[in-house]
């Protein structure tokens, strides 16, 4: 082997260390985000507006009739819940598919007094062609807290 090939070599092997190096920093990144991610999406699916209102929301006829049942929840909800003390907020947009259509159900609550209540609870198409409030009661009446309906 001739001494120019020998003095490449080193400097190819650098190369390749350093790529390996970035493409491994670069994967457990990603993995560490795709986590954290994961990890919000489930506290918001489990804090008490989200269930609370997909239950109402599912029982309520022209929902049903608009996408068809079963209604199943996206997997990427976006919005924001906070909680300090005894008071909190939330607001949330949650993809809703079924076998007719799909849209998403919009909600603004406030936690006041150990409710959640609802000043906006809102389904809209994708095209947003259609709107379908699904609160309980008048807007006059706003925020109100949702009945309690068991799940069927």
């Amino acid at each position: 082997m001739s001494k120019a090939a020998q003095d490449k070599r080193p400097g190819c092997r650098l190369a390749l260390g350093l790529g390996c190096a970035i493409a491994l920093i670069a994967a457990l990144m990603a993995t560490l985000g795709a986590g954290v991610l994961a990890l919000v999406l489930v506290c918001i699916r489990q804090t008490d507006p989200l269930p609370e209102a997909l239950t109402w929301a599912r029982a309520q006829t022209p929902l049903r009739e608009r996408l068809g049942e079963p209604i199943e929840t996206g997997w990427l909800i976006q919005g924001s819940v906070s909680i300090q003390n005894q008071t909190g907020s939330a607001s949330l947009r949650i993809p809703l598919e079924g076998p007719l259509g799909e849209g998403v159900l919009k909600l603004d609550a406030r936690f006041d007094r150990g409710a959640w209540r609802y000043r906006t609870l809102e389904f809209q198409t994708e095209d947003e062609n259609l709107s379908i409030d699904l609160a309980p009661c008048p807007a006059s009446q706003r925020p109100c807290a949702l009945p309690v309906i068991l799940e069927r």
